[in-house]
């Protein structure tokens, strides 16, 4: 329907994004094979958000550094200002897991981070968008009893990509989720249409694409 109304306006597709969904389990056998043969021939190290609230922010200074390198050649990104950043920081740290949250260093350069949350949109759901007068209290129940998680955000700088950084990311994710025996799917998103090497990196980890987000646009 949509589509229709959007077309019929004058407006057409200019990509698509995929979503994977996949149980949390044990990260697949070759998955770990080959995030362990990576992690032995390149020299980079892999290590989780700093719990200390000091080195926390130096963490997330760190992170806005990877993002604004990794993501600069990206199909429509548009850069945050430090501002923009740090409101989003402020939005999504109370829903952060520290050990979900993973940074690589080449030679201790930072080189990559990939950030996983808790679908809140769980916890929106049984609130029914409204806070008053009892949503607050479903938000507090509901919390700790989050299903599912999403891999919303994941970047490694231009010179330190085609080492294995991201598959060792992914494989990090997973294996931490699983070990926390809170969540039982998980969601990889979103990912351009053309980034051939992430679909295939969705589909090796048990994910099924099972939602399109459309993009569309009409010259102006």
């Amino acid at each position: 329907y949509y589509q229709d109304l959007l077309v019929k306006a004058g407006l057409a597709k200019s990509m698509d994004l995929f979503a994977y969904n996949s149980p949390v389990t044990p990260p697949p056998e070759r998955i770990k094979r080959l995030a362990q043969r990576v992690m032995k021939r390149n020299n980079f190290t892999i290590r989780t958000l700093s719990k200390d609230k000091k080195n926390r922010r130096k963490d997330i200074e760190t992170v806005f550094r990877i993002y604004s390198k990794a993501w600069e050649r990206n199909w429509g990104f548009v850069p945050l200002t430090k501002a923009e950043f740090d409101h989003l920081v402020d939005t999504l740290l109370p829903i952060v897991l520290p050990e979900m949250v993973f940074i690589a260093e080449v030679e201790n350069e930072p080189a990559g981070f990939c950030l996983t949350i808790p679908d809140y949109n769980y916890v929106l759901q049984k609130m029914k968008g409204k806070i008053l007068p009892f949503g607050w209290l479903k938000a507090l129940y509901y919390k700790n009893k989050i299903p599912g998680l999403r891999v919303i955000t994941m970047g490694v700088v231009k010179e330190f990509q085609n080492r294995g950084i991201d598959i060792v990311f992914y494989y990090n994710s997973y294996k931490k989720a699983y070990e926390l025996k809170r969540f039982v799917d998980s969601e990889l998103s979103w990912i351009l249409e053309t980034n051939d090497m992430m679909n295939r990196i969705g589909r090796s980890l048990g994910g099924k694409k099972y939602k399109t987000y459309r993009i569309f646009d009409k010259k102006i």
